[in-house]
């Protein structure tokens, strides 16, 4: 089962090369201590929700880029994949994961781009990125 990066868009918009890839649903494993991914499940491509929050993160890309966020969108519940399953979506959800590997947000509305920032930017970790 396979979480695509920004898959079945019904609208044209600029994918993030950084992002660009397949992964595995089950391994956010990979991201730990590296990247804060960004969960979203939506029940189809078409939803409005959906369209609104990529809509909103694909406006911030480079500030998205300087947070080491990545984007990944689970639009297929037929699949059930293991992220599915563990977090049980229904029509939309929006879910931030910390570098250490844990929830640090979630939202069944779209998430403005002020508040995503405003939770990742007071986190321990990211205080001492952007001393560094």
């Amino acid at each position: 089962m396979k979480m695509l990066l920004w898959s079945n868009l019904a609208m044209s918009m600029c994918i993030f090369a950084f992002l660009s890839k397949t992964v595995q649903a089950q391994d956010l494993s990979s991201y730990q201590w590296d990247k804060r991914p960004v969960l979203v499940f939506t029940k189809s491509a078409s939803h409005q929700e959906y369209k609104q929050q990529i809509q909103v993160l694909n406006a911030a890309q480079s500030a998205l880029a300087e947070r080491d966020v990545v984007v990944l969108v689970d639009a297929k519940p037929e699949t059930l994949s293991d992220l599915r399953m563990t977090f049980m979506p229904e029509d939309f959800l929006f879910v931030l994961i910390g570098k250490d590997g844990s929830v640090k947000y979630r939202s069944e509305e779209p998430v403005s781009t002020t508040k995503l920032f405003e939770i990742i930017d007071a986190m321990p970790m990211r205080q001492r990125e952007m001393q560094n």
